[in-house]
């Protein structure tokens, strides 16, 4: 049987940055996203996913259902602008792309994002932030879904090469 289900991650500010030291950041200027953005910033994410992170149209169309109930904006900021021992979560679905047609991705990120902040909140770290689990056409919408729904700021980062790092402290809901 083929199943999608929601994924969350949760990461602190310090160890992003250590992991990406070696990135040059372009800007460290927030900005606002609007659908333009998102619509390129989707496509690029489609090709360097290279398959993984789900298809350009789910995220199309994830992003077409948001826009019947809000405006398609968001923040997005670079990890040196977030606040000193905040923590970002790591948002994501997983599964058959075939069951993403079948049941369409609608709250499930919004449910793993208040399950990380009461986890985060139980153990005394401040869940302030959101970015994408890894590249891709569906997946680099889903924490933007979060963040618009929730009045949230995206990081720009992407957590799939950050998992294995020992310091992490990060919880899965499946």
């Amino acid at each position: 049987m083929r199943s999608i289900a929601a994924h969350g991650q949760l990461w602190h500010r310090a160890v992003l940055r250590q992991r990406w030291q070696t990135i040059q950041e372009v800007s460290v200027m927030s900005r606002i996203l609007k659908k333009d953005d998102i619509i390129n910033i989707l496509y690029g994410a489609t090709l360097l996913g290279a398959g993984g992170g789900g298809s350009l149209q789910d995220g199309l169309k994830c992003m077409k259902d948001a826009e019947q109930r809000r405006e398609i904006a968001v923040e997005m900021i670079s990890q040196e602008e977030m606040e000193e021992g905040s923590y970002v979560g790591v948002v994501a679905a997983v599964g058959s792309p075939v069951a993403l047609k079948q049941h369409p991705f609608r709250d499930e990120g919004l449910y793993v994002y208040e399950t990380l902040k009461h986890a985060a909140a139980f153990e005394g770290k401040n869940m302030k932030y959101v970015m994408s689990g890894e590249t891709g056409g569906f997946n680099m919408f889903t924490p933007m879904l979060v963040a618009m729904e929730k009045g949230l700021q995206v990081v720009d980062a992407d957590g799939i090469n950050i998992f294995a790092h020992n310091n992490c402290i990060f919880y899965r809901f499946l």
